[in-house]
């Protein structure tokens, strides 16, 4: 497919009907922050090859922010402590507040970060909305430098539950590698626009972008190592690496009760 296809970036009637089903369970707050974003100016997307789409083509949408909402509460399961997360790439907050809200009221905190706060009030406003807002620590800070300072600090190495993606692409590669220092074993590495509207599948394209996604994919997919990791098309493709090296014995140790074998 060419860059400026026109059909570059329809939906099916199958991709219609999925986001018809699970908008059904979208929460009020949701509603009103799709309804904020779809009334922002028409300013157009940044992303290479969308530059014919609203600014709103950059929100998760009621598939992925559910999906990150149960991958959070999962996660949880596997301790008792308050859980901890990381969400690069705030724009209107709607990951931030997904990720929130599967977190259980105690104490647990999702730090987001972007480059602007040009979103700012849309974001709060949902997160209050939600009623998330004391568990989300919103900061106006380049992605790599909020990275670095949290490694920078061996306390933090292996204690996040969740680090979720979603900011300049060719700036993947090096925070996949900042966030499986900070991860704890059996955390999981969300990484959002990984099929990129498809162009990772065009070996004829080679933007910055897309060169540096693909290549994110490929050696995720050889890290066997240090994840297990799984490419899924939902969305514009989610990538999932969860570190390795969560063991029963490491939940004991995290204070909460081994599970019976059966």
């Amino acid at each position: 497919m060419g860059v400026n296809n026109p059909d570059f970036f329809k939906k099916s009637r199958v991709d219609r009907y999925i986001d018809r089903i699970n908008n059904e369970r979208m929460t009020d707050a949701e509603k009103k922050l799709s309804e904020a974003i779809g009334q922002l100016p028409d300013t157009m997307s940044p992303m290479p090859g969308a530059e014919n789409q609203k600014i709103g083509y950059m929100d998760a949408g009621a598939e992925e922010a559910h999906f990150l909402t149960m991958m959070v509460r999962d996660l949880g399961r596997q301790h008792d402590r308050p859980m901890k997360a990381l969400d690069i790439g705030t724009f209107a907050g709607h990951t931030a507040g997904a990720i929130a809200k599967g977190m259980d009221e105690n104490g647990g905190k999702v730090i987001t970060c972007d480059v602007s706060d040009q979103y700012k009030p849309i974001a709060e406003e949902y997160w209050k909305n939600e009623g998330v807002a004391d568990r989300v620590d919103y900061q106006i800070v380049p992605a790599r430098k909020l990275l670095d300072d949290l490694v920078g600090k061996p306390e933090e190495h292996n204690t996040y539950d969740m680090v979720f993606i979603d900011a300049d692409k060719t700036g993947y590669d090096d925070y996949y590698e900042q966030a499986l220092k900070l991860l704890r074993p059996g955390g999981k590495i969300v990484l959002d626009n990984m099929l990129w509207s498809g162009r990772v599948t065009d070996e004829t394209l080679h933007d910055a972008s897309t060169d540096a996604l693909r290549d994110l994919n490929q050696k995720i997919a050889g890290d066997k190592r240090r994840v297990a990791a799984v490419l899924l098309s939902a969305a514009d493709g989610i990538m999932i690496a969860e570190k390795l090296g969560y063991t029963r014995q490491l939940r004991q140790s995290a204070g909460s009760p081994a599970p019976e074998r059966s």
